[in-house]
Formats: structure tokens, C-alpha cells, sequence
């Protein structure tokens, strides 16, 4: 527990169905919580359009095998592998992500 009160919990899941990557398999969350509260973040070198819809299906994952409700889903990248990068950070928005992704010098 850090002395922010934040408690950060690494968790592995067992995909039966293979609901999040289409086959059987573990998927690994990064996951903090404060006062209850639940909050994903995920770490990737990279964000595609493509990743946009594995990474809602990590979180209805989460939240019916740990029978709670995420509160914030965090994408934290360095680079976003797009024509128009502000068109997937709107696509993440309107499916519950928060893309932190460092804005361009001018």
C-alpha cells in the first residue's frame, strides 16, 4: 500500500471462453484501488484501432469474473499507430478509455 492510500494490485485472469483474444488464455490487468473505487491501466508501446475493442472486452471481462464495476480504464502510450490519432482517442472516449498519450510540440 503506498502512503497515498492506493492499493496496486498485479491480477491474472483465466479466459475460458476466450472472450477477450478469441482463444482460451490468461489476461493480465494492472489494477489500483482506492477507497473501493476500481481503475485499470494499461501500459502498451503502441495504440491501434484494433486495440481499442480488446481492451473493453479485458474490462467486461474484469468486471464479471470480479463481480465489480470499473470505475476508470486507463490506455498510457507513447505512440498511437494511426493516420489520425485523435480519431482513436475519440473511438477509446466513447468506449469508456482514457488514452494518456503525450500531445506533440510545436
Amino acid at each position: 500500500m503506498w502512503e497515498a492510500g492506493w492499493e496496486v494490485e498485479a491480477v491474472v485472469l483465466k479466459d475460458d471462453e476466450g472472450y477477450v483474444y478469441g482463444s482460451p488464455s490468461d489476461v493480465e490487468y494492472d489494477v489500483t484501488i482506492k477507497d473501493g473505487a476500481v481503475m485499470i491501466v494499461e501500459i502498451t508501446a503502441s495504440l491501434r484501432r484494433s486495440d481499442i475493442q480488446v481492451l473493453v472486452r479485458k474490462r467486461e471481462l474484469f468486471e464479471r469474473l470480479r463481480n465489480t464495476k470499473v470505475g476508470l480504464h486507463y490506455v498510457v502510450t507513447p505512440f498511437i499507430s494511426d493516420r489520425y490519432p485523435e480519431k482513436v482517442k475519440e473511438m477509446a472516449r466513447a468506449r469508456g478509455l482514457i488514452v494518456v498519450y503525450p500531445t506533440p510540440e510545436r
